[in-house]
């Protein structure tokens, strides 16, 4: 694998693990909030950060 290969595999990795956290940070958020307007939109934002990783994975894979 070459070198440039292997920065985009790290970029990648990097984004996905942030978007792990950030889902991690909206349910969290969402479980804790007593707001009900909170609670939906920190819910729709952890499923969104779910999307994203899910994004990033397949492109990780199509890069390998």
């Amino acid at each position: 694998m070459n070198k440039k290969t292997e920065e985009i595999l790290q970029g990648l990795k990097t984004a996905i693990e942030a978007e792990l956290t950030g889902h991690e940070f909206y349910k969290s958020a969402a479980k804790t909030t007593s707001d009900p307007v909170g609670k939906e939109t920190f819910s729709r934002m952890a499923e969104e950060e779910i999307g994203h990783f899910n994004y990033l994975r397949h492109q990780y894979k199509s890069v390998l």
